[in-house]
């Protein structure tokens, strides 16, 4: 129905079915005759990005930037990338997607993420609040601010995200990484 994601979908299956150099071929097909395609582009990003190939996610970032240099996604997704690279750069992405878009959650988590692994924890834990507020599922997050709390020693507050967490019930995905945590925190 909409023949602008056919190649998209066309190179998930591929993907999926294990066709690698068929997706390979695509890719490099249609990035020649479509070279201004940020969704295609940005979507090879994000499949480097899940694939933990960052070199390979940050050249397509880029190409995406240099068409799009607003794009929030792609800036977050930037920042997240550098940050797994111990880029000093990733606060600049973060902080320009934040200025792109001050609202959403999983932009400050990546601020939260970078501030933590600069041992600002008072930044991280502000932009992970500021993020639980804004978001409906707010689990993860809530685990990133038990994780961030453990991080500053700050044993009460990452208890109390922990048991948060552990009400939501045993259905949830949560629950195992909370209790493993929330027990670590109780031995120390």
């Amino acid at each position: 129905q909409n023949a602008a994601a056919m190649p998209l979908r066309l190179h998930v299956a591929l993907l999926r079915d294990g066709k690698l150099p068929e997706a390979r071929q695509l890719e490099v097909s249609w990035v020649k005759s479509h070279p201004k395609d940020v969704v295609f582009l940005a979507h090879l990003g994000d499949t480097s990005l899940a694939a933990k190939d960052w070199a390979a996610a940050l050249g397509w970032y880029e190409q995406v930037l240099a068409i799009d240099p607003k794009n929030f996604g792609t800036l977050n997704n930037t920042a997240w990338v550098l940050l797994q690279t111990n880029d000093a750069k990733a606060l600049d992405y973060a902080e320009r997607a934040l200025s792109e878009a001050p609202d959403r959650p999983e932009v400050l988590d990546t601020l939260a993420q970078i501030y933590a692994s600069q041992q600002n924890y008072a930044k991280a834990i502000d932009s992970l609040k500021r993020a639980i507020n804004r978001a409906t599922n707010t689990a993860p997050l809530q685990l990133s601010l038990a994780q961030i709390y453990i991080q500053a020693k700050d044993r009460p507050n990452a208890i109390n995200e922990l048991e948060k967490l552990m009400a939501l019930g045993k259905s949830s995905p949560y629950y195992l990484p909370a209790r493993k945590l929330l027990t670590e925190q109780r031995k120390v």
